[in-house]
């Protein structure tokens, strides 16, 4: 629990209103506000009339009244000056009482979030004007803790950021050696094969909007499992989705999945199964499939508003193919490279985890 008072923020802040139309420079860039990017220049179309855009500078807060209870709130960082649309609140803090690097961590904290849904109004869609966020309440240090805190803060961002670089190296290395392993068995394979000479092909049968919900895991398109309450499959098998992952015309996938024992398919997937299990490994098949699908699957996808992956086309995919001893073996080693993988993502979370324990705790002190 904080030691300091909790006092309403209204008391050290100042809203801004300057309008281009009250400032004699006009070619100012035109910015929005991201609850992940903060302050940002904006794609969306801006009216042909900026005369009411309103003035940010380097210190100033923005934010849109029905997006800040999910973390829209920006602050304009150094060197940075342009208009955002009237449709924004601005202000800033009295800094030689309120640090503005200390509002924006508390505002995006899960206190401050739930200070601000508290105070905002409306029921269907709530909104937080400039007065309401006044009301807020927050515990507010002295100004030399304050800037104490801001120190701590900044050296533990670099030192999450330099991990964070590198935990992200290392995965970059984990998939250079998956390609490795996997094209040194591709170069040593004994035959080439024809995907349906291999495989059989059956269509997923599961709505994946409309199935009920049960034991049996239910593949789609994305990265988790949903259920089902039947099963269409006992195998081992890869499973492809059939549509874009991004649509609008655009081709791409992102995922290659593998799933084994009863399990039920999307329909708008189709399964691959080994017709012979001493010819072929199902996870061997996998890992080719999903470290080469921009080569061997994307660039089969054919259509113009609904891109989809023809069965037909896939059917006539050609796989160099290692004996099975060698399919085996790569096996294990990408079950290894899986495990270092995941352990370097639970490192990752519990950076971020400490992270947020020192942010917090900077305010407990």
């Amino acid at each position: 629990m904080s030691k300091w008072e909790k006092i309403k923020i209204g008391n050290f802040l100042i809203k801004e209103s300057t309008r281009l139309s009250d400032i004699d420079k006009q070619d100012l860039e035109v910015y929005g506000v991201s609850n992940v990017l903060g302050i940002t220049k904006t794609s969306h179309k801006q009216s042909k009339d900026l005369s009411k855009y309103i003035l940010i500078k380097p210190g100033f807060f923005a934010y849109n009244p029905y997006r800040i209870n999910v973390g829209s709130v920006g602050l304009t960082p150094n060197g940075t000056s342009g208009l955002v649309s009237p449709a924004y609140v601005v202000f800033r803090t009295d800094k030689a009482k309120l640090l503005p690097e200390l509002l924006l961590d508390f505002l995006k904290s899960n206190d401050g979030l739930f200070e601000i849904k508290r105070h905002a109004r409306g029921t269907v869609r709530q909104a937080l004007r400039f007065e309401d966020l006044c009301k807020i309440e927050m515990a507010i240090p002295p100004i030399e803790d304050q800037k104490e805190i801001i120190k701590r803060r900044t050296r533990t961002q670099l030192r999450h950021k330099g991990l964070k670089f590198e935990f992200k190296n290392q995965k970059v290395n984990l998939q250079k050696l998956r390609q490795s392993i996997l094209q040194d068995a591709m170069n040593n394979a004994g035959r080439v094969a024809l995907l349906e000479e291999i495989c059989d092909f059956i269509k997923g049968e599961s709505p994946i909007k409309k199935t009920d919900p049960g034991a049996y895991p239910l593949v789609v398109t994305g990265e988790n499992r949903k259920t089902s309450d039947k099963f269409q499959f006992d195998t081992t098998a890869v499973c492809i989705p059939l549509v874009s992952s991004t649509g609008h015309g655009k081709k791409s996938l992102n995922y290659v999945h593998y799933q084994e024992g009863k399990f039920a398919l999307g329909n708008i997937l189709v399964a691959l199964m080994p017709k012979d299990k001493k010819i072929l490994n199902a996870k061997f098949l996998h890992q080719y499939l999903l470290i080469n699908k921009d080569l061997v699957l994307v660039a089969l996808m054919k259509g113009m508003a609904n891109v989809t992956l023809p069965i037909k086309d896939l059917k006539k995919v050609k796989i160099s193919l290692p004996d099975i001893e060698k399919q085996n073996k790569v096996e294990i080693l990408m079950q290894k490279l899986d495990k270092l993988e995941a352990e370097i993502s639970q490192n990752q979370k519990t950076a971020d985890m400490l992270m947020q324990a020192v942010l917090r705790e900077a305010f407990e002190k």
